[in-house]
């Protein structure tokens, strides 16, 4: 009788546990099943002339990758916008090479869950920086290290909104 109630005792209890469930670090509410992009901003000059779609493409990615959730254009259970805020070029000081750089890419996004309105955030700020040639750049390769960085961002991006960590 012991065992029937052990068994009981865990059925109940995962039963129970699975109201939130949880995929690669993951955990949302069963009732999220949707999410939205919307009025994702350049705010800066400089940059891909598509980094709107860089970044779109890589928070689509990810999250299809993190998650089971189906991407709708509008009224998502989650919903992120925001805008790319800075891309810029800071000399490195080193010896050996002078035509070093940091680039510094910094996004400001605003999340939104439709089920749990504390997980919101607004006007949140994520730097990524990668240290580059910038004198032998070319457009490519700019594009190229963008969507690096941008996907460095975008899990730090999602670490915040779905993962919760």
């Amino acid at each position: 009788m012991k065992k029937q109630h052990k068994y009981l005792f865990l059925y109940l209890f995962f039963s129970q546990s699975c109201a939130i469930y949880s995929f690669s670090g993951v955990s949302l509410s069963k009732k999220v099943k949707t999410y939205s992009i919307q009025n994702f901003y350049v705010d800066t000059a400089k940059g891909p002339n598509n980094m709107y779609d860089l970044f779109t493409q890589e928070l689509e990615k990810q999250i299809g990758q993190k998650t089971s959730l189906k991407k709708v254009d509008n009224e998502g259970d989650l919903l992120f916008e925001g805008k790319v805020i800075d891309f810029k070029y800071d000399p490195v000081n080193t010896d050996s090479n002078d035509t070093m750089a940091r680039l510094s890419i910094k996004v400001s996004i605003d999340f939104f869950n439709m089920h749990d309105e504390n997980m919101a955030f607004y006007n949140k700020k994520f730097t990524q920086s990668e240290r580059v040639d910038n004198q032998n750049l070319n457009e490519n390769e700019e594009e190229e290290i963008t969507k690096k960085m941008f996907s460095a961002l975008v899990k730090k991006i999602l670490d915040a909104s779905i993962t919760n960590w």
